[in-house]
């Protein structure tokens, strides 16, 4: 035997401003909690908005950027490259600074950087030169 279920009945949904008649929306309106406006109290806003507007405050300036300091010549240990040692790295293999990034796996603009001492040279560009330079010889 086969029973059959009953199927909920829906949920009445609200019915939506156009479905209601005059009397049922001024009582909605009346059902309102008071904090909300009425729309003669937002026109007032925004008239007293456009008599009293805000000052425009003017942006803060800017402080000017801090000068970048060269990378220091001095190195602190065997495989940190100067940017004197990278240039002479680079012309004894007589590469341009786009295949000498390319063989070192960096950025153009970072090697010059490197070289130009804007820049602190990384440990790892200092071992690859004296790898790289170990297999030309």
């Amino acid at each position: 035997m086969i029973t059959k279920t009953a199927k909920p009945k829906p949920k009445a949904k609200p019915k939506v401003a156009a479905e209601m008649t005059l009397p049922a929306m001024q009582a909605a309106v009346a059902d309102l909690p008071p904090t909300m406006s009425t729309p003669d109290e937002i026109r007032a806003r925004r008239e007293a908005r456009k008599a009293n507007p805000k000052p425009k405050v003017e942006p803060k300036a800017k402080p000017a950027p801090k000068p970048v300091e060269p990378a220091k010549e001095t190195p602190r240990n065997d495989h940190e490259f100067t940017p004197a040692n990278l240039i002479a790295w680079r012309e004894k293999l007589g590469l341009s600074q786009r295949e000498a990034a390319k063989a070192l796996g960096t950025a153009r603009q970072s090697y010059s950087n490197y070289e130009a001492g804007k820049a602190s040279i990384p440990k790892f560009i200092g071992l690859a030169c004296q790898a790289l330079a170990s297999k030309t010889r």
